[in-house]
């Protein structure tokens, strides 16, 4: 039983048509590594929304602990598994157990992030992550190698200010650390001083944020224009959460890309219309900085339009809060004429899924943006793009075909999220008819996520 619930939860019908399904798959199912999979995200599920999980789990258990698993870590995964399945049903005890006897297997696996997982559920769940968030201290002090217990050190701190401690004297601890460390590889450094830059922006510190950048250029002064417009990137998202937009104005004018300049703007852009600010200098300066990009495109025909089609779309976004409803549903229309000249079809459908998901979040109906951005990704079915970054994913499972259900499968998670539930039956059938062109079972795990995701999000509207 849920914790703090004395009757078994009433749901509409189609959850229980869903958990049916799926609980036949899992039965049915003879794949032992399918079986851990739909197991384990089955009894997630039933956790999450307050169902029986304990036997899902036990069997998922006691399948992980018999026969030919190999890799120590696939083992210990199962168990991280069941910590945050023991914690989503309210009981951290349990979930430390799990954690315990994962570490027995790999520890290096398990600890921190098993006690950093139960912390972030607990955020999810509105309370206080202390006992977890100090687990996770304890143990990352057993480390020997000082360049993971400063990244693990940053990790925590992020999540001790997301749950309203202050960790400053945490991050400059590790800051100090990492400064004396000596290491065969700068770039891992680098790296490391990139998380402490997220951890100081995170915790609001956003001048030491700015002092650690010149760190990351002289680690590794060829390697660090991108990472630090990732920082950069990431300051100015903290800064725009926290209202900060000049600031965040001042942070994007030391990044080098175009795209993520004129992106940042419109997302201040959107921030500031929401909070009811006037946001049209930052919209012109951002549709100014895209108009400079895609002259770039025009000299450069290896520059990537994705980046500027995503940058205007997030302006018109902008311009369609700022507007408050005067002529937002024209501006929509804009977002998606434009999403709807991008060439790749994965992106196309990706663009399409964001402008969908932006209007579900104004309250405008994104039906039409999620049926073609569906109608996108089923065309990427039948004629997978050639992407040599993906092609390692083939002999994993199966055909070419394989490479492009992600796709498919994401944009039908953001039709869920926003709403739109019965797209998800679109999706199984299209599944159902691509079965005798994938790995046997591959199909059916992909089903079975996006059932229990509608299961959830049908369970929160409720």
């Amino acid at each position: 039983m849920y914790p703090g619930r004395e009757t078994q939860p009433t749901f509409p019908p189609q959850v229980t048509q869903d958990l049916t399904l799926v609980e036949s798959w899992y039965a049915q199912t003879t794949d032992r590594g399918d079986k851990l999979y739909l197991g384990t995200n089955l009894a997630r599920t039933k956790a999450i929304i307050g169902l029986p999980h304990l036997p899902v789990l036990d069997e998922v258990l006691a399948l992980s602990g018999k026969g030919n698993i190999t890799r120590e870590r696939e083992r210990a995964g199962v168990y991280r598994d069941a910590a945050q399945i023991y914690t989503w049903a309210g009981d951290t005890n349990k979930a430390y157990e799990a954690i315990a006897k994962g570490a027995e297997i790999d520890r290096a696996f398990l600890l921190p992030w098993g006690y950093l997982d139960i912390a972030k559920i607990e955020l999810k769940q509105g309370k206080k992550p202390t006992d977890s968030i100090a687990k996770a201290l304890k143990s990352v002090k057993r480390i020997g190698d000082p360049l993971r217990v400063c990244h693990q050190y940053f990790q925590v701190a992020k999540l001790q200010s997301r749950a309203g401690v202050n960790s400053r004297s945490l991050i400059y601890k590790a800051v100090v650390m990492l400064d004396e460390a000596s290491v065969a590889h700068p770039q891992q450094k680098l790296l490391v001083y990139q998380d402490a830059t997220e951890a100081y922006a995170v915790n609001g510190d956003f001048g030491l944020a700015f002092q650690t950048l010149p760190k990351m250029v002289a680690e590794l002064p060829s390697y660090t224009r991108q990472k630090r417009d990732r920082s950069l990137t990431y300051i100015a998202n903290e800064l725009i959460k926290a209202g900060r937009f000049e600031q965040a104005l001042h942070a994007v004018h030391g990044i080098d890309d175009y795209s993520v300049i004129a992106r940042c703007n419109a997302k201040v852009a959107l921030a500031q219309a929401r909070t009811g600010f006037d946001p049209k200098e930052w919209i012109d300066t951002s549709l100014e900085q895209i108009e400079d990009y895609q002259q770039v495109i025009k000299l450069d025909p290896y520059a990537e339009t994705y980046r500027a089609r995503l940058s205007k779309i997030f302006a018109i976004l902008g311009q369609a809060e700022a507007e408050n409803g005067n002529d937002s549903r024209g501006r929509f229309a804009q977002a998606m004429d434009y999403a709807r000249k991008e060439p790749s079809l994965r992106q196309r459908a990706e663009l399409l899924s964001e402008v969908g998901s932006q209007m579900a979040a104004v309250g405008y109906n994104p039906r039409q943006a999620f049926l073609e951005a569906v109608v996108a990704a089923e065309l990427l079915l039948s004629q997978p793009e050639n992407d040599p970054r993906l092609q390692g994913f083939l002999h994993l499972i199966g055909q070419s075909i394989a490479i492009e259900v992600p796709t498919y499968q994401d944009v039908l998670e953001q039709a869920t999220n926003a709403g739109l539930l019965d797209l998800v039956d679109r999706g199984i059938d299209r599944l159902y008819k691509l079965d005798h062109r994938l790995r046997e079972g591959f199909s059916t795990l992909v089903k079975a996520d996006l059932l229990l995701g509608r299961v959830e999000a049908l369970v929160r509207a409720a």
